[in-house]
């Protein structure tokens, strides 16, 4: 009986956050890991003069862009900027989708929709 049948994988301090994301889990190295969230990511959005009002926490410069967490009612979303961005702790900014980098996937599967 491995690990998974035997409910003795071990879960990060982070785990009811990762759950309440809506995250899918699987066992690594002995641990109940996230690997994918349903929803928005990063590059499916940019900042912009209009959009939905959001407030930076933190910019972490990542070499080829970078990453801005801003909370937006209350609640913290990513979104890949670019490297030379300057934003400051608590500046206001607008957020908005970027349908042209948006790949859509089939809830149920993950597979592409739309795309040959």
């Amino acid at each position: 009986m491995d690990s998974v049948e035997a409910g003795t994988l071990k879960r990060t301090p982070l785990y009811e956050a990762h759950v309440q994301a809506g995250a899918k889990l699987v066992p690594f190295a002995g641990w109940e890991m996230p690997v994918e969230y349903d929803g928005i990511r990063a590059e499916h959005l940019r900042i912009g003069a209009e959009g939905l009002p959001a407030s930076v926490m933190v910019v972490e410069p990542l070499g080829s862009h970078a990453l801005v967490t801003a909370k937006v009612a209350g609640t913290p979303v990513k979104i890949e900027a670019p490297v030379d961005i300057a934003l400051k702790t608590d500046e206001a900014i607008h957020l908005a989708f970027d349908e042209a980098r948006a790949r859509w996937m089939t809830g149920d599967t993950g597979a592409a929709i739309g795309q040959a």
